[in-house]
């Protein structure tokens, strides 16, 4: 083989290498970006079906009379969820009834909320 050869055999290797390289960067960066994106939805998914059951099991005594009880169950459900994850029960005023990580009755109104303004909304447009 002729140096002239082996000149252009690296040339030829390094310039394929790099758009190998290039090429598994957006492999490896599309995969993650989907498996992120898969993994927000599952626990999106999860936490809605959570919210609904929780709903079910507090409909009847979702009031400042059984805010005790509330607090307890929030507390309870809060401490077997996902470690990250907060249950605050907040009435319509912005009175919260339960939370998980904090005392329910020294805590301000939630009413100026942006996550509370968007579930009013969510809920009024039904």
């Amino acid at each position: 083989m002729s140096p002239r050869l082996g000149r252009y055999f690296w040339k030829l290797f390094l310039a394929n290498a790099v758009v190998m390289a290039v090429v598994m960067a957006g492999c490896v960066w599309v995969i993650v970006s989907q498996l992120d994106q898969f993994r927000q939805e599952e626990l999106s998914n999860h936490l809605s079906a959570q919210a609904s059951a929780l709903e079910v099991a507090v409909r009847d005594r979702f009031d400042a009379v059984h805010a005790d009880e509330l607090n307890a169950l929030a507390q309870q459900v809060g401490s077997t969820e996902l470690e990250g994850v907060r249950v605050t029960f907040v009435l319509v005023d912005g009175s919260v009834l339960g939370d998980s990580a904090a005392i329910a009755s020294e805590m301000e109104s939630h009413a100026d909320r942006p996550e509370i303004q968007q579930a009013l909304a969510q809920v009024e447009q039904f």
